[in-house]
């Protein structure tokens, strides 16, 4: 019997991750109280799969906590954040625990609606998150031309763009965000928690500086920062030919 409640991955065809962590190129940073955004090691290996090249990088311990350090540290309570319907019950706890009003994106098989979104727009929210590859309720991914109509929805806007991937490599297909058209206003948060295990609680965010900085930041008060020898881990899986296959 399968427990569909948790979708969590088959552990069976999970890589390795101890050979993974016995491989990974020791940090010269192991043991120091710096504090690093994420590793050099992690950023070579996912620049390659990201879709464009971010101003900024950081680490987290998980995607959702990639969204959460970014909605408690650029969104205030009470203001307005367009939100793809459906998403995730907890992204939606992770909005109602920042006291953000959430106004609803439909969606269809190529992605976010144009013209909902539109209409979200009358509200001046401040962000607007979705799910470009992989919606976790339909399963779809967003097409090029569905980007290209969005990203002229959001042209000339200040609306911060967070886009959460939780399955990364596992998706069926390939990623069509906004990153390469509005760098500049667009965050992805990939988790590798699916693809190469959970007990990394590894996600990575990539986008422009400033609101990743508040993130990063914000953390200081918490983590602080993720462990480099995990960072290594992954980046070690990432470009391994047999964990790939």
């Amino acid at each position: 019997m399968l427990d569909l409640t948790l979708a969590a991955p088959d552990p069976l065809l999970l890589p390795d991750l101890s050979a993974a962590i016995a491989n990974a190129a020791p940090d010269p940073e192991l043991n120091s109280y710096r504090r690093p955004g994420i590793t050099p090691a992690l950023v070579n290996a996912v620049k390659p799969t990201w879709g464009w090249d971010p101003a900024s990088w950081l680490a987290v311990n998980g995607g959702y906590e990639g969204i959460l350090l970014l909605v408690q540290s650029s969104i205030l309570p009470g203001q307005h954040v367009a939100v793809a319907d459906p998403s995730t019950p907890r992204l939606l706890d992770i909005l109602e625990l920042a006291g953000v009003v959430v106004v609803p994106v439909a969606t269809d098989a190529d992605g976010p609606v144009p013209e909902s979104l539109k209409q979200a727009l009358t509200k001046q929210p401040v962000a607007f998150i979705y799910e470009p590859c992989a919606n976790s309720r339909s399963g779809t991914n967003m097409t090029p031309a569905r980007r290209d109509l969005i990203a002229e929805v959001l042209r000339d806007t200040r609306v911060l763009i967070i886009e959460d991937d939780g399955l990364g490599d596992l998706a069926l297909g390939p990623y069509a965000g906004l990153g390469a058209l509005l760098p500049s206003q667009t965050v992805l948060v990939r988790s590798y928690s699916k693809s190469h295990g959970p007990d990394l609680r590894l996600a990575v965010v990539g986008g422009p500086a400033e609101p990743l900085e508040r993130a990063r930041l914000y953390r200081q008060f918490g983590a602080g920062w993720t462990s480099r020898t995990l960072q290594n881990a992954l980046a070690w899986m990432l470009t391994s030919d047999a964990v790939k296959a």
